[in-house]
């Protein structure tokens, strides 16, 4: 599965090319796709990229390949709120239970496509702001018969797995309260776990049962969030990048474990043991927090494998 994202799609069509016009490789290895990024960089620029992306990636029907995109993209840009309902005089009378996605406002085909293929049914809700497209569901019914089933058979692989099941414990606090009259305490321990999550979170120990499972739709949809195409200044090579908090370096060690499968015996050895797939920790400044990077910057891995995986 390709690039879905209109920013990410003209940066890595972007690095593509220059890779392939700088490496020695035969230009052979432009594929169909060489088309497609010399009708993004003229004049119908986004709206033919997006256009051709998507007639490319419907499908009758959705098989696992759309949902493990789909769980990758939650893994960099989705969040599980939960969000409390006061009266007139502030007191808590209940609870709203939000799940979004976030995307820059170009991308907003992308979040229609989620909306109406990826869940199967239409859920939610698309709205703007600024310059944010947002895909929300709200609905108790959608959280506890469509979203809650999809991540417990595609689980997410990273910290905000640990969200998930928060915001699942409080749902189901919540809606499986029968016989529980003490509304106060309950309420109590639902804002407990609220104030432990997202940006509040500070145990970051995923459960034992939790298996990190990376597959290469999976990936695509992390990079599409959290991963970069550049070129760096210094020496002119094109680079791949994947940032996340230092927390989800398991993620970042199996991704890297993941990449190196793709390679043949020989190779695979000689890059497990050199830095061809960098991971390196960034320590923070100030009130920041610590990232890990995921770093790939050898043009023969680039040309040989990378580019035609991602193709």
């Amino acid at each position: 599965m390709g690039f879905i994202l209109v920013c990410k799609s003209l940066l890595y069509y972007f690095c593509k090319y220059i890779v392939l016009i700088t490496s020695p490789i035969s230009l052979n290895l432009l594929s169909l796709q060489e088309s497609l990024f010399a009708d993004s960089m003229g004049t119908k620029a986004k709206k033919e990229v997006n256009k051709v992306a998507f007639t490319e990636r419907r499908k009758p029907s959705i098989d696992s390949s759309i949902i493990e995109w789909f769980v990758g993209l939650c893994e960099a840009e989705s969040k599980f709120l939960i969000r409390k309902r006061k009266n007139k005089q502030g007191l808590v009378i209940g609870f709203k239970f939000v799940f979004r996605i976030y995307l820059h406002k170009d991308d907003t085909e992308v979040l229609k496509y989620i909306y109406n293929t990826t869940l199967r049914t239409k859920c939610g809700r698309l709205s703007t702001d600024r310059n944010t497209s947002v895909f929300t569901i709200s609905k108790l019914s959608d959280i506890e018969t469509i979203l809650i089933p999809l991540f417990e058979q595609f689980p997410l692989n990273g910290v905000k797995f640990l969200d998930y099941l928060d915001f699942k414990k409080a749902f189901f606090l919540l809606t499986q309260r029968s016989g529980v009259l003490d509304l106060h305490g309950l309420y109590s321990n639902i804002i407990k776990v609220k104030d432990g999550m997202n940006d509040k979170r500070i145990n970051f120990i995923l459960p034992e049962f939790h298996q990190i499972r990376i597959t290469g739709n999976y990936l695509v949809g992390l990079i599409e969030g959290d991963g970069s195409f550049y070129i760096n200044k210094q020496d002119m090579t094109v680079r791949l990048s994947l940032v996340t908090i230092a927390e989800n370096k398991p993620v970042l060690d199996k991704i890297r474990e993941f990449i190196l499968s793709l390679l043949d015996e020989y190779s695979y050895l000689l890059g497990s043991n050199t830095k061809l797939v960098n991971i390196i920790t960034k320590t923070p400044k100030g009130n920041n927090k610590a990232i890990c990077i995921l770093e790939i910057a050898q043009i023969d891995f680039i040309c040989n494998i990378l580019i035609p995986y991602f193709d």
